[in-house]
């Protein structure tokens, strides 16, 4: 017998009392506040076993959306701290001064190891590389470029290049750039949260 107090479609469980195999139950209609008696019923893993008879089983009930927040950062090493500006965050080498996106706790370069520190990266740099992409995921409007910047004080960084002509001969190596912090092409998460991203222009 199932008692039902909702219209919701979940999944139930029970494990076989022979071989502990986890078994799906059926497809049942309701989420929230329920739960299910289940028979004594043949283990479909071929055991020759029973689900444990009369066992009750908690129905776990979907996250729900809940109201938007505040932006979220695109990536983990993107830091919006509260009342003060985004910024990116590396780690550095207290050995070699080597510079690194995101948490770590080794060196890559040197070896070292829990030689490693956080520091706030800086928003300038020079452009090392770049890509004119003109092909991308449906709703990502192209050709935009993609560009690879040596960070002023180390750290080397991969993002979209904006404010200029995605045009070979309006784009120099070793240009000047700063980064800007805005909106992530109005991305959104299930929740309706939106997203900060970094970019990169040329500075002026």
């Amino acid at each position: 017998m199932r008692r039902v107090r909702c219209r919701k479609s979940i999944e139930s469980w029970a494990q076989c009392a022979s071989c502990q195999t986890n078994c799906r139950l059926a497809q049942v209609t309701c989420m929230r506040q329920t739960l299910a008696t289940i028979p004594a019923v043949g283990c479909p893993a071929g055991c020759g076993g029973l689900r444990y008879p009369g066992v009750l089983i908690q129905i776990q009930e979907r996250p729900r959306m809940s109201e938007a927040t505040a932006p979220l950062p695109v990536v983990d090493w993107l830091k919006l701290p509260d009342g003060d500006d985004p910024y990116m965050e590396g780690h550095k080498c207290k050995e070699c001064g080597a510079v690194f996106l995101g948490e770590r706790e080794n060196c890559s370069s040197c070896g070292s190891r829990g030689a490693m520190e956080a520091v706030k990266l800086s928003n300038t740099g020079k452009l090392y590389a770049y890509s004119i992409v003109h092909r991308s995921f449906p709703g990502i409007e192209v050709p935009y470029v993609s560009a690879i910047v040596d960070l002023d004080g180390g750290g080397t960084v991969k993002g979209n290049l904006i404010n200029v002509e995605p045009d070979p001969d309006k784009i120099q190596f070793d240009m000047p750039v700063e980064v800007v912090y805005k909106d992530a092409l109005g991305r959104k998460d299930r929740d309706g949260n939106s997203y900060i991203s970094y970019f990169f222009q040329p500075a002026v």
